[in-house]
């Protein structure tokens, strides 16, 4: 299947929210600046209709967008506050998160994935030790410890968790193709379907294409498809679950999955074979929950007590 980007559209976005007023902010006046400024960042503008010629995947994606921005206008503009969900086929439940038509909704939704996948984590890691903190050092989870299993639930990116851009995406899928040449031409080599697209357009094109900046900027897919996303997920060390509107059991369902990592991200692709859309699917973490011995239950209660 062929992936590429739909011709940029003109955002509808309305007047500038005023910013937040004092009954959206805790403690009042006492807020810090920081406070505020993290309550004004949360505002978000209604994300634009694709308004094109529109198949089944797009009538459903423009519903979800509607749904959107009437939740998000009764929120007050605040993007946090507002959970459009949708299920699969197999009954998992998202959050639809609208990216921007603007020629970068690819690279825009795997980076806002990637750092909501790291908050996710950061926060269950520090739930899971506090849950934990009363335990004895008998127990044998010392700090070291502690912090030698929070590497293994939670492995650090190549990027060192630091928040990522779109152009961090691109500019680490053209690394990826700049290191890694040799593997895609014996891809190519191997997967007809692969072939076709490489024969027309080479690592070095790719890598060229991916340098175009503004409104000529390279749109995720435009020239190699799927194996695009492939190339990414190995670049970030991550898995994209990849899904797409069925008509006939009038749901998503997934329809690839480029496993390079345990980072997961999920798009939900809209429009048609030569041309569409990327959202985000989030899906809220669950809980780890981690188990100890009941002599270790048992002397953290006599130390609590």
């Amino acid at each position: 299947m062929t992936i590429q980007i739909l011709n940029r559209i003109q955002s509808w976005k309305p007047s500038k929210p005023s910013k937040p007023s004092t009954s959206h902010q805790s403690n009042g006046s006492n807020d810090s600046k920081d406070s505020k400024d993290t309550l004004w960042r949360t505002r978000s503008s209604p994300v634009s209709r694709l308004g094109l010629k529109m198949n089944a995947a797009l009538h459903y994606r423009d519903q979800l967008v509607r749904q959107y921005n009437n939740d998000l206008e009764n929120a007050d503009y605040f993007a946090d506050q507002v959970d459009v969900s949708i299920t699969t086929n197999n009954h998992k439940t998202f959050e639809f998160i609208p990216i921007p038509a603007d020629g970068t909704c690819g690279f825009e939704a795997i980076a806002r994935g990637v750092n909501m996948a790291w908050v996710d984590h950061e926060r269950l890691s520090l739930s899971s030790w506090s849950a934990s903190s009363s335990i004895s050092t008998s127990s044998g989870f010392s700090t070291t410890s502690r912090t030698s299993i929070h590497s293994k639930l939670f492995p650090r990116n190549a990027h060192g968790n630091k928040p990522i851009t779109a152009k961090h995406v691109r500019n680490k899928l053209k690394d990826e193709l700049s290191m890694f040449a040799s593997f895609y031409e014996e891809e190519a080599r191997t997967n007809p379907a692969f072939h076709y697209y490489y024969s027309s357009c080479s690592c070095d094109q790719l890598v060229n294409s991916l340098s175009r900046s503004g409104k000529e900027a390279h749109w995720l897919g435009e020239k190699w498809g799927n194996m695009e996303l492939l190339a990414i997920a190995r670049a970030l060390n991550i898995c994209i679950h990849l899904y797409m509107y069925d008509a006939d059991s009038q749901c998503i369902r997934l329809c690839d999955t480029l496993d390079f990592g345990l980072t997961a991200v999920s798009l939900l692709y809209s429009g048609y074979s030569n041309y569409g859309h990327f959202d985000l699917l989030y899906e809220p973490p669950a809980q780890v929950d981690i188990c100890f011995s009941s002599s270790s239950s048992s002397s953290s209660s006599s130390s609590s007590l």
